[in-house]
């Protein structure tokens, strides 16, 4: 079984790399979006804004980690999904010796690890070098934020997962697939910090999965979450 996880994992390492230029231009926009949001959010500190549970320093930090945690699964794997089910090109996956979601993980994982060498670390690098990231609150924190990370990460594959076996029934799942970015990029922190939410969503929020993807491993991370808080 290890074998053959790390081989499907091999094969979605090689499938994010095919296509490279395609990965340099959205590196490119990735950083060109995470200095817009630099910049935004400067400016509403420096005109008195209050951001609640959050210093300057910590949202620079909160802004790079979740950036660099974002890239674990791109769209482009949910696309890839999508079209081995219309093209009928999964009946392959069902003959191998494995569950075709544990495959689809191991894919899932090769890939991740493709954008976050890709994005995550260039963005980690744009923090340190140049907005002074925070260190973890704690060496407790920070393998509590690996954790965090990683149990995100199949929270977030399972969710894409879901929205790609509706190809069966719908054909062409790219609507649901907008719609899932849509409320995993509000609930999970991504959008705007949770606490800056209207305290109706915030409560939505926490009563669904989607913080644990971002807004938990980095607060972990910061050493500000607070069970007790959570709405």
């Amino acid at each position: 079984m290890r074998s053959a996880f790390r081989a499907l994992a091999s094969a979605g390492i090689q499938g994010a790399l095919v296509y490279r230029l395609a990965r340099i231009f959205n590196l490119t926009s990735g950083l060109i979006q995470l200095l817009l949001q630099f910049v935004l959010w400067h400016h509403l500190f420096a005109a008195g804004a209050a951001i609640p549970q959050f210093t300057w320093p910590e949202l620079r930090t909160y802004i790079v980690l979740v950036f660099a945690i974002d890239s674990l699964l791109s769209t482009q794997f949910e696309l890839f999904f999508f079209r081995r089910i219309q093209q009928g090109t999964f009946v392959v996956d069902l003959v191998r010796p494995m569950s075709f979601m544990f495959g689809r993980l191991a894919e899932a994982t090769g890939a991740g690890l493709v954008e976050l060498l890709f994005r995550g670390v260039a963005a980690l690098l744009v923090g340190i070098l140049f907005a002074d990231m925070l260190p973890p609150a704690s060496i407790t924190a920070l393998l509590l934020f690996i954790l965090a990370v990683a149990l995100g990460f199949i929270i977030r594959f399972l969710l894409s997962y879901i929205v790609g076996l509706s190809c069966f029934r719908v054909g062409n799942a790219q609507g649901l697939q907008t719609l899932r970015l849509a409320i995993t990029s509000l609930l999970s922190g991504a959008l705007v910090p949770l606490p800056l939410l209207p305290e109706l969503v915030q409560r939505v929020a926490w009563a669904s999965p989607f913080p644990q993807m971002l807004s938990t491993p980095v607060s972990i991370y910061l050493g500000v979450f607070r069970g007790e808080d959570k709405k």
